[in-house]
């Protein structure tokens, strides 16, 4: 996610349920003009328009992989004021029985994509002396999981990431923080409210996870959001890990 005041640039599925979208819908609302990058462009395009949005938005569609989308978008977006990066995919399997192409595709999604992102946005912001990159992590790439090794692995990279960015880039006045979601409802890769109530009928193994939550429930992705327009404003706020999990992380 861009902005325009500058702009912002959400490096995330927008288009799609999930912290993507509900942090793009939270930017709108504070007046933010959006750059939403997706490459499903219809889908992208009808929740853009979905938006109440005070500003103009536009789409810029392309692979978060590949270098020679953020190359065009450091020449279009020349003003980048804030990046979120929330893209990400996982795969519920045992590492053994992980195949090396889903391995890749979600290193390359959720790792290679931001420290591609995080590149264009600092050679923007440093012109001006001002930005704002924003990485959303997860908690397991903190604690780790049973069944989600790779994605662990580009989750906890991401931190890594963020606290080296934050080294490097302060002297130009650019802010790198992450947040760290833990059990977030309907974000395309967890169940929504309907869904979930209804696996937690059916799977006493879950039940015990939601009720190890300190909270007694998962977040939401609004949220999330909520979090992201806090590092968005807080000028003073650096190398900030914050997690955003219900209090699970100290349990």
């Amino acid at each position: 996610m861009v902005s325009c005041q500058r702009r912002w640039l959400p490096s995330s599925p927008a288009a799609a349920p999930g912290i993507g979208r509900a942090v793009a819908q939270r930017f709108a609302d504070r007046r933010r003009q959006l750059r939403a990058r997706r490459e499903e462009l219809r889908q992208a395009r009808d929740t853009v328009l979905a938006l109440d949005r005070p500003a103009d938005h536009s789409i810029c569609t392309g692979d978060v992989t590949k270098p020679e989308l953020w190359d065009k978008l450091s020449l279009h977006f020349r003003d980048m004021a804030i990046l979120v990066n929330a893209a990400g995919i996982t795969q519920h399997r045992l590492l053994i029985r992980t195949q090396p192409e889903t391995i890749d595709a979600i290193i390359d999604t959720n790792l290679k994509g931001t420290i591609l992102g995080c590149k264009a946005a600092a050679i923007a912001m440093i012109k001006y002396k001002k930005g704002c990159i924003i990485n959303i992590s997860s908690l397991l790439g903190v604690r780790g999981g049973r069944g989600a090794s790779a994605y662990a692995a580009s989750k906890a990279g991401i931190l890594g990431l963020t606290r080296s960015l934050a080294a490097e880039l302060g002297g130009a006045n650019i802010r790198v923080n992450a947040i760290i979601p833990g059990f977030v409802s309907d974000t395309g890769m967890t169940p929504g409210k309907h869904k979930l109530i209804y696996m937690l009928h059916k799977s006493p193994e879950i039940g015990e996870k939601v009720n190890s939550i300190p909270l007694r429930r998962m977040g939401t992705p609004e949220e999330i959001a909520d979090a992201a327009a806090f590092l968005a404003t807080n000028e003073y706020v650096s190398n900030c890990m914050l997690n955003i999990d219900g209090g699970y992380s100290a349990v």
